[in-house]
């Protein structure tokens, strides 16, 4: 009897272990999943929250004419700041509240979530790349370390870049791996497509890509200035194995100004 008792403890602790294991496991599964449909749904309420704001986008635009346009002052990124915009925030940081560095020009008490998503309305432009259906958020980012923070929600525009209407280099990054890679067919673009950049009301710029290229991971020369107000996009591309290995860069020159 006393046997017998051993062993039907033993199963029934042999069961809960493979019951344990199996929820561990679908657990496992499911949780990247989760997170994408709950960072994608973030991604899409702010679009949608920039489209409202926006109201409707003109399909008018006249040529861009850049003898019209002043010249930025060229932005120079140091290695530790671009190395400041690659390194993920610990869990503590990426789920905590905005930083003194993070919170809007306005000052109105709100809520800490109601801030952060003022600030990126605010600060934003409305991205559009129809060749690869997408259209997210391009969040003008205040210091580097917060480009990665940005990028949960959308693209992040490097600090102090140019307006479009300026000639320079507006850089901005996102993700193509993981549950926030919303830059994921960014390879699929060509010479010719359209990308815009929706501001406000009345206030939209076309570009067209002018070139797609695979880069060294370390290549930061694309963000240096350029002869005519461009849009960079940058991420990550895949190599060797490793997902980071080298840099997919995307760059499009402004064509058009809505009217």
């Amino acid at each position: 009897m006393r046997e017998s008792k051993r062993e039907k403890r033993k199963m029934r602790l042999i069961n809960l272990f493979a019951k344990i294991v199996i929820m561990i496991g679908v657990l496992a599964l499911i949780t990247p999943y989760a997170l994408r449909y709950v960072y994608y749904q973030t991604a899409v309420v702010l679009a949608l929250e920039k489209e409202d704001q926006l109201g409707k986008i003109s399909n008018n635009y006249e040529q861009a004419d850049y003898a019209k346009f002043k010249i930025a002052t060229p932005c120079v990124y140091t290695p530790e700041q671009i190395d400041a915009a690659q390194h993920s925030p610990n869990i503590l940081d990426d789920f905590s509240g905005l930083s003194e560095e993070d919170e809007p020009i306005d000052t109105t008490a709100t809520t800490s979530a109601s801030k952060q998503t003022l600030d990126m309305k605010e600060g934003s432009y409305l991205l559009e790349i129809p060749a690869i259906d997408l259209k997210i958020c391009a969040i003008r980012c205040k210091s580097f370390k917060r480009i990665y923070k940005c990028m949960r929600s959308g693209a992040a525009i490097f600090p102090d870049a140019p307006e479009p209407n300026e000639i320079g280099n507006i850089c901005m990054s996102a993700h193509r791996t993981g549950s926030r890679d919303y830059f994921r067919n960014l390879d699929q673009l060509s010479t010719g497509d359209t990308v815009y950049l929706h501001y406000a009301k009345n206030l939209s710029y076309k570009y067209q890509v002018v070139s797609v290229s695979i880069i060294e991971p370390d290549d930061w020369s694309v963000t240096g200035q350029t002869l005519y107000p461009a849009l960079t996009m940058l991420s990550c591309q895949e190599y060797q194995g490793v997902s980071n290995g080298r840099r997919i860069m995307v760059r499009a020159k402004l064509v058009g100004v809505s009217k």
